[in-house]
């Protein structure tokens, strides 16, 4: 009888290690997540989730995302999961609130600063969206998503301001003056540079040099005028 329990509790505790490393090598591959036990999934629920959302299916992707925060509850990326499922669901109200615990939690994340972004511009909030704008230009956010979401924000004149107004202490203003140029309108940069000198911000004069060479071949002599007068004079 005692050997048939060691067994037993030697095959249970195969089985357990299995699924547990299962579970944690699903972090890496999305494809390992069906094969992990479903009381196991802790890293692999994130993909369960996800897919039930690619699926278009609100109800199994809002209970998916549930159990996932419910395994996970410190984790930005799944509460933005059930983010995205509440509002797939039609709860507009919950699906705020896992935004900015999401956002509150993961200010580093793309995916959620990106989704804050919408939400405030779209409820007439463009001084927040700033402040959601800085935190991608602050994280490893790519040029495509930092460039869509750059146009957005300072696209609108309170987001402009409010964002200009932040650039003055953010450590990461010389790659916005290097990078910025690139994805707005010569005006809207000269608008932007001027509310960020006016409020204490300093300009590199050979930082702009080129992109004010650019501007002027391209015939925006106004704003290449304006910036070279806070950079360079």
């Amino acid at each position: 009888m005692f050997r048939i329990v060691w067994i037993l509790a030697m095959a249970i505790l195969a089985f357990v290690t299995t699924a547990v490393e299962l579970d944690t090598a699903s972090r890496y591959s999305d494809r390992i997540a069906r094969w992990v036990p479903e009381p196991f999934r802790v890293f692999a629920q994130f993909y369960v989730a996800t897919d039930a959302l690619e699926h278009n299916d609100p109800q199994a992707a809002l209970e998916e995302a549930r159990t996932l925060v419910r395994r996970n509850p410190l984790s930005s990326a799944g509460l933005y999961t059930l983010a995205m499922a509440q509002n797939g669901a039609g709860n507009g109200g919950e699906a705020n609130e896992a935004v900015n615990a999401a956002a509150a939690r993961g200010w580093r994340v793309p995916s959620v600063q990106s989704l804050m972004i919408d939400l405030t511009m779209r409820s007439g909030r463009p001084e927040q969206a700033a402040k959601h704008l800085a935190a991608l230009w602050a994280g490893d956010t790519s040029d495509h998503q930092l460039g869509e979401e750059t146009r957005r924000v300072l696209a609108d004149p309170a987001g402009r301001g409010a964002f200009a107004k932040l650039l003055v202490t953010m450590p990461w203003r010389p790659a916005f003056l290097r990078s910025g140029p690139a994805m707005i309108e010569p005006e809207i940069m000269a608008d932007t540079l001027e509310t960020m000198a006016a409020a204490g911000g300093t300009i590199e004069c050979n930082t702009m040099k080129t992109r004010l060479r650019l501007y002027r071949r391209q015939g925006h002599i106004d704003a290449a005028d304006r910036i070279e007068a806070l950079a360079c004079s």
